[in-house]
């Protein structure tokens, strides 16, 4: 739920963490938490985890699901982002915390960009 939150557990990722996606890449936790707080509205969005798994000595893999509604007060006009799915990989660094977090989505950088800047009138819903 942390990619709509931004409400994870620090101790699991090493402060100079990578994390990637097709529209973004940000070195940092605290800038990657930063990053998170300005997008997705907690309310009324959502994350579902489809499966997640061990991959080897130093990566963890999860799939999941997200869509929902940016924040109004960054971005007035009300977009939203139809659930779509995505595929994260999580890899370890010797101590055992996440150095890397990239992620993959079923929609196109480009797809993700154009939902961001398109205005949604009437009132906000679940999406799923």
């Amino acid at each position: 739920m942390y990619f709509v939150t931004g409400n994870l557990t620090r101790e699991v990722f090493s402060d100079d963490c990578v994390f990637v996606d097709p529209t973004n890449e940000v070195t940092g936790l605290s800038k990657y938490l930063t990053a998170l707080g300005i997008l997705f509205d907690p309310q009324w969005s959502k994350v579902e985890l489809l499966d997640i798994r061990v991959a080897g000595s130093d990566r963890v893999e999860a799939d999941w699901r997200l869509g929902g509604w940016l924040r109004s007060e960054n971005f007035p006009w009300q977009p939203k982002v139809e659930p779509f799915q995505g595929h994260t990989v999580y890899l370890l660094d010797k101590e055992g915390l996440v150095s890397k977090q990239e992620q993959t989505w079923g929609i196109s950088a480009l797809q993700a960009l154009a939902q961001t800047f398109t205005p949604v009138p009437g009132p906000k819903r679940q999406l799923f």
